[in-house]
C-alpha cells in the first residue's frame, strides 16, 4: 500500500491508494445504475 514498513509506519500522513483500473462500458441510467455496475466489475475483477 505504500506505507513504510517500519515502526511507526502506519503514522505517516499522506495520500496512499490502492488502485485498480477498471475498463467498463456505462450503459445509461441513474446514479445507482452506475454504481452498481462499477461494483459488478470490480467484484468480478478479484
Amino acid at each position: 500500500n505504500g506505507r513504510l514498513e517500519e515502526t511507526d509506519g502506519e503514522r505517516v500522513l499522506g495520500l496512499f491508494l490502492n488502485t485498480l483500473p477498471l475498463r467498463l462500458q456505462p450503459t445509461g441510467g441513474t446514479w445507482l445504475d452506475l454504481v452498481r455496475q462499477v461494483f459488478a466489475t470490480e467484484r468480478d475483477s478479484l
